[in-house]
């Protein structure tokens, strides 16, 4: 999996202070240490893009990785590609 210095990289996405806090409540709440949050776009017909995420235990080895004040974020490349410039906010 590779990691990106979101500072050097132009394709970049995001998080809020209180979407990290969020995302950090919800891995205690169910008590899934070392799990990261996936956000990725999947199509979903003619309404077209759908946007999603939720915990990953197991990123793939071409995911992107960024991370947040210790909290990892993961995502595919097709999804990165739609998604760059992104913020993920709560």
């Amino acid at each position: 999996m590779q990691s990106q210095d979101t500072a050097a990289h132009p394709a970049t996405i995001t998080m809020t202070p209180a979407a990290i806090e969020k995302v950090r409540a919800l891995v205690v709440e169910r008590n899934l240490p070392g799990h990261a949050l996936r956000v990725f776009v999947s199509g979903s017909g003619c309404s077209g893009l759908q946007y999603g995420m939720g915990l990953e235990s197991n990123p793939r080895q071409d995911d992107q990785r960024f991370t947040f004040d210790g909290l990892d974020l993961v995502i595919d490349p097709v999804s990165l590609g739609y998604m760059a410039g992104a913020s993920v906010d709560y």
